[in-house]
């Protein structure tokens, strides 16, 4: 990826930025930078992150009355997950949640 901020360094921010906002937005930039994460990959990390419903299989009446019969898997990969507390998809990284949460 292509640096936008390559020109600034903290020596010359202070006295070629004039602008406040403009100087905080290109460091805030160069932090992102550091990265080396693309668009695209940063929006994909985002989405893995933000929990997502599992899927119960048909025996499954609500969380606190589920079974030994009753299993969940991954929404994203349709993986099995083995622990119903995991908080994680041990096979695609998707954040799981197992019952909606109250806003």
């Amino acid at each position: 990826m292509e640096r936008l901020t390559d020109w600034i360094s903290e020596e010359k921010t202070e006295v070629s930025i004039r602008h406040d906002r403009f100087r905080d937005a290109m460091i805030r930039l160069a932090a992102y930078e550091d990265t080396g994460l693309e668009p695209g990959e940063v929006q994909y990390l985002k989405d893995k992150s933000e929990p997502r419903m599992v899927v119960w299989t048909p025996a499954y009446q609500s969380y606190y009355s589920a079974g030994d019969e009753a299993e969940c898997f991954c929404p994203v990969c349709d993986s099995d997950v083995v622990e119903d507390d995991d908080y994680f998809c041990p096979t695609c990284g998707q954040a799981l949640k197992y019952h909606d949460e109250p806003n």
